[in-house]
């Protein structure tokens, strides 16, 4: 990007985020303000607020979408108390699944054939009992059509390569590089780069290349297919069965237990609610507790969020939505638990300024610790702007979008409001350094592409426009397009080969509204511009505050 001096020493970009940061920051407490009376907005405003608008679709992203049909079958079963060699043959004999049991890793980790398990499917997908062997230490992943349970540790280190082709994205108007920051950042990815000696994401032309774990694989094929088709909130690895814990974790229940051991008083609250609660053994004995560790709660017509944590919270425990049940965890674990969602929120930010001042407005009201502060948890990135990609506890993601959603609460309350900051028809004179041939060019054509009627001619003798061109000082670029200090320091590092670029100064007295489109030229002229489907996905219009915010 051409470097832009302005007679004015006001930065205007400075003012523009600093000022649409205080402006979300006050959305974001004013939520429940009550109405104001508004004046009527131009109709241009009017058509381009209503141009975009949020789908409540897709919610989630299904796992069981995204994986080998036959771990994907809808499967009834129950087992009660069964060794894990009987589970085997009954994924071979009914499954019909070709399995692999490295029993010696198991057995070094203490998990003998003889383990008892108690399970059970509902016409929900098979996948979903091997990843609940978890809590026994067991892990799988498949390979050549086959099924391999090892222990978890194992299954972790089993990386492969898989190939995306991100097209699509894309020509939706997607950049590369940022889907591939999407997919490092919002994944369980482990990188080379964070220490890791084998994972890896290299993007080449149309094609992003992920080395990882299978489990981690799924995640990125869900959060390719979330960036495809947004909603306001879009889960991108949670099978419908989450959806319906949710539901009754906020509904109320009604509970008496007195000294009741724990296993029991779980069993006890999941009759009553009607949910699959389940106490992840593991985890109890690594907080040391013991399952007939006792009870005593009295609860009325109370959610059952809020009597799992009356029932748990003496021990350290609380509950995590995973793997298609609620599972009793202790509470490091459920605070370390991430997940991914996407947001749309194009009706809110247009550009990539609105979008950083959005993120971090986000990231400071919403609290909790982020990777960008220096934290291990959470990430917050727009994969392009107005396409938000969140990677936090479940609770952060809820809290995220009620933030989103009390901004505009806040917007549609709101009357419009008067430019802020500099004039845009104010006359003010700007100094573009560039290559003389390219100063040349567009002395020659400026006026021309950019606002015919607003500069200085015959036709147009009271416009306000003038450009002037002005021999500047030359660049010594050497054969790497370095700059040098003297031909000296550039023959010694290039061998002798250094090239001369002579520059010119552009004097252009204009609008500032004018100078914002020649910036916008000089972009295009070098760097280029992508054509974009204007049908596809984010090319509809919209902005901050959706037309109702002028902001600077």
């Amino acid at each position: 990007m051409p470097m832009t001096f302005s007679v004015a020493s006001i930065n205007a970009g400075t003012l523009t985020t600093a000022l649409t940061l205080s402006l979300v920051w006050v959305c974001l407490q004013v939520a429940t303000a009550s109405p104001q009376a508004t004046d009527p907005l131009p109709t241009e405003e009017v058509a381009v607020a209503k141009q975009v608008e949020i789908s409540d679709e897709p919610r989630a992203i299904d796992p069981a979408t995204l994986m080998e049909p036959r771990l994907a079958a809808p499967t009834t079963v129950g087992f009660d108390k069964v060794s894990m060699k009987e589970l085997y043959r009954w994924l071979q004999e009914e499954q019909k699944l070709s399995v692999s049991v490295d029993a010696a890793a198991m057995k070094d980790k203490g998990i003998l054939s003889s383990e008892f398990v108690t399970d059970k499917l509902d016409n929900e997908p098979l996948y979903l009992i091997l990843d609940r062997l978890k809590s026994l230490g067991i892990g799988w992943y498949e390979e050549g059509g086959d099924l391999f349970l090892t222990t978890t540790d194992a299954a972790n280190q089993k990386m492969i390569t898989v190939s995306y082709n991100l097209g699509e994205l894309l020509d939706a108007g997607f950049e590369g590089d940022r889907v591939v920051e999407a997919i490092s950042s919002a994944t369980g990815s482990t990188l080379i780069e964070q220490g890791d000696e084998d994972g890896a994401v290299v993007l080449l032309g149309d094609v992003v290349f992920v080395r990882q774990i299978q489990q981690v694989q799924r995640e990125v094929r869900g959060l390719l297919a979330g960036l495809k088709k947004t909603g306001g909130q879009t889960l991108t690895m949670a099978p419908p069965q989450h959806a319906l814990l949710r539901e009754k974790l906020v509904q109320k229940i009604s509970i008496t237990l007195e000294e009741v051991p724990l296993s029991e008083a779980i069993a006890e609250i999941a009759r009553v609610s009607g949910a699959d609660i389940r106490p992840n053994f593991a985890e109890l004995k690594t907080a040391g507790v013991r399952d007939r560790s006792p009870i005593s709660i009295e609860m009325t017509d109370q959610k059952l969020s809020l009597v799992l944590q009356a029932a748990l919270s003496n021990f350290k425990l609380t509950w995590l939505v995973q793997d298609g049940v609620i599972w009793i965890v202790q509470s490091s674990t459920a605070e370390s638990a991430t997940r991914t969602a996407i947001y749309d929120v194009r009706d809110l930010c247009r550009d990539e300024a609105e979008s950083d001042a959005l993120k971090y407005a986000l990231m400071e009201q919403a609290g909790g610790s982020w990777q960008e502060n220096g934290d291990e948890v959470g990430s917050l990135m727009f994969a392009r702007p107005g396409i938000l990609v969140v990677r936090h506890t479940e609770q952060m993601l809820g809290n995220v979008l009620q933030l989103l959603e009390n901004y505009r609460t806040a917007l549609r309350e709101s009357k419009p409001r008067k430019k802020l900051g500099l004039d845009p028809k104010e006359v003010v004179t700007y100094y573009y350094r560039l290559p003389t041939e390219m100063a040349k060019d567009l002395q020659q054509h400026v006026t021309e592409m950019v606002r015919t009627e607003t500069w200085k001619s015959e036709n147009t003798p009271d416009a306000p426009g003038t450009i002037r061109i002005l021999k500047s000082t030359s660049d010594l670029i050497d054969t790497h397009g370095r700059s040098a200090a003297s031909s000296s320091e550039a023959a010694g590092q290039s061998g002798g080969h250094v090239l001369v670029v002579d520059n010119s100064v552009l004097i252009i007295r204009q609008m500032r509204e004018v100078h914002e489109e020649i910036d916008r030229l000089l972009n295009k002229l070098t760097t280029g511009e992508r054509p974009v489907d204007p049908n596809a996905m984010g090319s509809g219009g919209g902005g901050f505050g959706g037309g109702f915010f002028d902001v600077r």
